[in-house]
């Protein structure tokens, strides 16, 4: 796999170069589950020596360049999964997707966003979400502080319980920092998270619960109330569950479950 360098190439070369990796991860995963003989070392080690030409194209000026980047470095992570580690943890930085997220034309903060969500919905990796928790709570930005609510409610959705667990510090703080920000959007997504994590770690979950506000106590109250009605009515698109990683998630949690 190859990308043309950025300050000799055409633009339009480094789109056809971004749309051939794309392919390319296509077909590693569809060999992937196949008996054929292919070495996942090539690949993920090919993968690592791109993540420099990723990065300076996802953080191209042209839109068109930053959407193939993105779609390129999402499908990497659909085919490799956990082995794009490495790989992720290096474009979970201030140089590179966290800077994309900020950008102030908004296109480009969108990509930013569906890349990061491609990332955690195929790598299940405790370095990620540290880095990325750590990048969100840093964050002063109104647009990041919605996404951080986001991101959070996507890791407690689908990453497995005893990944989750081993989390519980970070997410004490986590938790804390969405249900409680000045964001609304932040807040009640933090809120659907946590109603979620508290399926998955009740303790933990109920440390946050009593060590905030009154008023947003009863705003996770009222969520819950509400969540709990849908389910009993059967409205599964409203409903909150925890859907194993690797799983395509849904886009609103789906279940409910009473302070217990």
């Amino acid at each position: 796999m190859t990308l043309a360098d950025d300050r000799t190439a055409d633009w339009k070369q480094r789109v056809n170069d971004l749309q051939r990796i794309q392919y390319l991860a296509q077909m590693y995963a569809g060999c992937a589950q196949t008996p054929c003989k292919f070495s996942t070392n090539a690949f993920v080690n090919a993968a690592s020596k791109l993540v420099p030409c990723l990065i300076a194209q996802v953080l191209c000026l042209r839109s068109q360049n930053a959407k193939e980047a993105g779609a390129a470095i999402q499908m990497l992570a659909e085919a490799l999964q956990d082995d794009f580690e490495s790989a992720a943890f290096r474009l979970l930085t201030k140089d590179a997707l966290v800077k994309l997220i900020h950008a102030g034309k908004h296109i480009l903060a969108e990509i930013g966003t569906n890349t990061v969500i491609g990332i955690l919905r195929n790598v299940c990796s405790v370095k990620v979400v540290q880095r990325l928790s750590q990048e969100m709570q840093e964050s002063r930005s109104t647009y990041v502080q919605k996404i951080s609510g986001m991101f959070l409610l996507e890791i407690v959705s689908i990453f497995p319980r005893d990944t989750i667990l081993s989390l519980a510090a970070l997410f004490r703080g986590y938790m804390k920092h969405c249900v409680t920000n000045q964001n609304g959007d932040c807040r009640a997504f933090g809120r659907k998270a946590l109603l979620i994590w508290q399926q998955l770690d009740h303790d933990n979950s109920e440390r946050v619960f009593h060590g905030v506000e009154q008023a947003v106590q009863r705003a996770i109250l009222e969520d819950e109330f509400k969540y709990a009605v849908h389910a009993i009515r059967g409205d599964n698109l409203l409903a909150l569950t925890h859907t194993v990683h690797g799983n395509a998630p849904p886009p609103l949690p789906r279940a409910a479950s009473g302070r217990g």
